[in-house]
């Protein structure tokens, strides 16, 4: 039995057709056939005993519906006649949603039928892309009536992916088989130690997490919640939701990427097809668990599930891309909706990763990786249990990763290239949520059949770790040929609307005021500049390649420039002030030059009881308690009063009170803000005054008074200008 495939190209009706044959270097098409286009590739991955036609013709077309490829990938087509390029499928608005896995355009596999050496494709043989190859000997239907019914494969070599193969019994055992699962279930409790505080901090409830959450400082550890009560998120009640639910919600034929455990492969698998396996009460010769059911498109689903609010209020996606059906809307947590806009033509790339349904077959393995763009994971168990074995994203870690991933070993399990004590374990018992920062390499091990509702999602408290992850995912990338649907969707995308919205406004509210940005948002700046200048060359090289194409985000970077350049100056000025030194006397005391220390609050403090050999005067009636020492601080100098009178009652331009830096509040301490108090206090206490009014009437000049002059009297004689310095003594002297 053999299998091939076609990959169709996604547009236009005469689209271009590519039909790897394995072992092929070259062969002709048919007369028949001169208007379908083809482009013929070898596929060098072949198995070597491949037995492919060496020529394309008309006999080659699928057995059953006598077409080359489905277009449209349509049921209810008859079939195309050989010749003839079939018409695509119009599909309407009001038509049933469908999976990821059917709207992308996946490769058409075939099946060859071992009988009579027709080939078919999975869909016309009544196969899904998981069955491709579990078969020994497939038979189609004509020759399933003469030779009977397909043959499976015999498990030659369980602890081999290729458990078929008779030459593979020999070698060693690959990570993640069954006969590795059955050893790792074992021993892994005693493998492993716990946590400590450092690494993972447990809650009794979400509202003892919300309230112990930082806000100030960057996210590292894990955070374990007992109880999910006030998370603030929808789940459907204990016992009421199952695998049952899941297909009758989103349909029997909605296809999902599902994982075969034992071969460490995704396929793609129907729920219906799923729901048969999981409930199948005989011994499971193989264990699936799909990961990647996202159902955001689904509003019944919404309705059951949503995440906690703490991720819809953190989350990148959530606040740039709101659901306005979502109950964090509808109830009013979130009230700023509108507060950011994405542009039309970006409204379909939104990331749909924050609502995942997970379902695990018990056994199931899943191995080391870190999650998508370094986004961070919340993951409630519904039903069942899991156990997480988690490595901190230290720089050595990461570094140990990259390679193990680069090698891409399947005899290798990354924990042994970590040193001991570095992999602890983590068990979640149904009920409990666990919420993941950036960077965390961890592997999940599923003891029971289990159904989980988790998501991913971006924010700005791991902004260094994320942008370190996606660097390093490209490094990888480079190396090793990965699917693009193991990566963040749209990851540069959310990153420029984050730095638009979230990045240059504060730093421009701050700059305004000549204050100082926080810690956080400094640092998260600071590790944006020069990814973005890195992004923003790329694009400019590919836009002179192509022909001098306006680069996108220029002005968005442009921006953030300024004001980070603002930012700096400022930090500059008011975070390192200039030492103010004082002289020392020459008698060895206080020579040189020293800088004077802020003086201290008040303070009380004890000193030491006295000494034993001291005679106590208990013995006359008194008893003995240590000295009560006071310190008082020194009166402000002028400098200091003067800074406090300054900033005590100003105003920025738009009327808002000016934020006092750190700096300042350390060169005062609090007079700044006592003087602030008292001018509110004597300000509120003063009568008011009425309104001056900024502009007068201008008074003219009072008429001067008539004289008794005549009116032909003559003119007065003219004062002669000084010139001589005689006429000027006589002037200064009032002389004639």
């Amino acid at each position: 039995m053999e299998v091939k495939e076609d990959a169709v190209a996604s547009a236009p009706c005469c689209s271009t057709h590519i039909l790897p044959i394995p072992q092929t270097e070259s062969f002709a098409l048919p007369a028949s056939l001169p208007s379908l286009p083809f482009v013929l590739t070898v596929d060098t991955k072949a198995a070597p005993d491949a037995q492919q036609p060496a020529q394309l013709s008309s006999s080659n077309f699928c057995l059953q519906c006598g077409r080359l490829t489905h277009i449209d990938d349509d049921d209810d087509n008859d079939p195309v006649p050989p010749g003839e390029v079939p018409q695509r499928k119009k599909f309407k608005k009001d038509e049933p949603i469908v999976s990821k896995k059917q709207q992308r355009t996946s490769p058409l596999k075939w099946i060859q039928c071992d009988g009579c050496n027709k080939w078919l494709h999975l869909k016309c043989a009544g196969l899904e892309e998981f069955e491709s190859d579990i078969f020994d000997q497939f038979h189609c239907t004509k020759c399933a009536a003469v030779n009977g019914p397909s043959i499976l494969h015999r498990k030659l070599a369980p602890h081999r992916y290729r458990y078929y193969a008779p030459d593979e019994v020999d070698l060693p055992t690959e990570m993640g088989t069954e006969v590795w699962c059955e050893k790792f279930k074992r021993v892994e409790s005693t493998l492993f130690s716990p946590p400590t505080e450092d690494e993972v901090t447990i809650y009794k409830n979400g509202a003892e997490f919300s309230n112990d959450f930082s806000r100030d400082t960057e996210w590292r550890k894990i955070f374990l919640i007992k109880n999910k009560g006030g998370l603030d998120m929808n789940m459907p009640e204990p016992g009421a939701f199952t695998v049952e639910s899941i297909v009758e919600i989103m349909g029997e034929n909605y296809e999902v990427d599902t994982i075969d455990v034992y071969r460490q492969e995704t396929y793609s698998m129907k729920l219906g097809s799923f729901l048969k396996k999981i409930r199948d009460s005989a011994p499971r010769e193989k264990l699936y668990n799909f990961l990647s059911l996202e159902f955001s498109d689904s509003d019944q689903m919404g309705e059951l599930v949503s995440p906690p609010y703490f991720v819809s209020e953190i989350s990148f996606v959530h606040r740039l891309w709101p659901d306005r059906n979502s109950p964090a809307v509808r109830t009013g947590q979130m009230h700023d909706v509108n507060s950011f806009r994405v542009l039309d033509e970006h409204l379909p790339m939104k990331p749909k990763v924050a609502e995942f349904c997970l379902v695990g077959m018990g056994g199931s393995y899943t191995d080391f990786h870190i999650d998508f763009g370094g986004s961070s994971v919340w993951y409630h168990i519904y039903k069942g249990r899991k156990i997480f074995y988690v490595a901190a994203p230290t720089k050595e870690n990461l570094k140990a990763y990259e390679m193990f991933q680069s090698e891409k070993s399947t005899t290798a399990w990354f924990g042994d290239s970590l040193p001991p004590g570095t992999i602890k374990r983590v068990v979640i018992d149904e009920g409990e949520t666990l919420m993941i920062p950036a960077g965390w390499i961890h592997a999940v091990y599923t003891p029971v059949d289990s159904i989980v509702f988790g998501g991913n999602y971006l924010h700005s408290y791991n902004i260094e770790m994320q942008l370190k992850i996606y660097e390093l995912e490209n490094r990888i990338r480079s190396r090793v040929s990965t699917d693009e649907k193991f990566f963040f969707p749209s990851f540069e995308l959310v990153n420029w609307y984050a730095v638009s919205n979230f990045l240059v406004e504060p730093l421009r509210e701050y700059n305004d005021e000549g204050s100082a940005v926080d810690q956080l948002t400094w640092k998260s700046a600071q590790c944006f500049l020069p990814v973005l200048q890195k992004w923003i060359e790329r694009d400019r090289a590919k836009s002179e390649a192509r022909g001098g194409e306006k680069v996108g985000y220029t002005e968005i970077f442009t921006k953030f420039l300024k004001e980070f350049r603002r930012q700096e100056k400022i930090r500059v000025e008011t975070l390192s002030p200039k030492k103010k030194y004082k002289k020392r006397r020459s008698d060895g005391t206080e020579g040189g030059l020293s800088p004077t220390k802020t003086p201290k609050a008040a303070e009380i403090y004890y000193e030491a009881t006295p000494k034993e050999e001291e005679k106590s005067p208990i013995s006359m009636g008194m008893i003995t308690l240590p000295k009560i020492s006071l310190r008082l601080p020194r009166p402000p100098s002028p400098d200091k009063h003067s800074a406090t009178q300054m900033f005590s009652n100003s105003r920025s331009r738009s009327g808002r009170k000016i934020q006092v830096s750190a700096a300042m509040k350390l060169a005062t301490g609090d007079s700044i803000v006592q003087t602030d108090v008292k001018e509110e206090e004597r300000n509120d206490s003063m009568p008011r005054k009425k309104p001056r009014k900024l502009f007068r009437k201008k008074r003219g000049r009072p008429p001067k008074p008539p004289t008794d002059k005549p009116k032909n009297a003559p003119p007065p004689p003219k004062k002669t200008k000084a010139v001589t310095a005689k006429q000027r003594l006589a002037k200064c002297l009032k002389l004639k």
